[in-house]
């Protein structure tokens, strides 16, 4: 698969529009919002600090965006649970996985220390690792 770079851009800012649009949604398995803020958008393109996706990367994430808002608004199971220490203070990941009209995807939720869960990733995901539930 080949993306120019028009194409990557034309559909950075389509993308980026619709997520600013979002603001958070209702996620069932939380019984709270999720929120969509820059750090979600941000690790859609970059996979670090200054440290770009490659373009094809890029594209499937973004184009992605809609189906992973849709999970997020029916989960009531997650799949997938971790916790990290970074910088000094407990994050939380979860995974929720599922087929989304015909896609099979993974949507990361994260949240750091106390503070609000936001949604941080989404990737197809073709296959299924062992999973932990806390």
């Amino acid at each position: 698969m080949e993306i120019s770079l028009a194409q990557l851009r034309r559909v950075r800012r389509l993308k980026k529009e619709y997520y600013d649009s979002i603001r958070c949604v209702f996620c069932p398995y939380f019984a709270e919002e999720v929120t969509f803020n820059s750090k979600g958008f941000m690790h859609l393109i970059y996979i670090g600090p200054r440290k770009e996706r490659d373009r094809v990367e890029q594209y499937l994430r973004l184009k992605l965006l809609e189906k992973g808002v849709a999970m997020l608004k029916i989960a009531t199971v997650v799949q997938e649970y971790e916790e990290r220490i970074l910088d000094k203070k407990i994050v939380r990941f979860w995974g929720f996985i599922g087929i989304i009209e015909g896609a099979k995807i993974k949507v990361i939720v994260r949240q750091e220390g106390a503070g609000k869960k936001h949604f941080y990733s989404i990737f197809p995901k073709w296959t299924t690792r062992n999973l932990i539930e806390k």
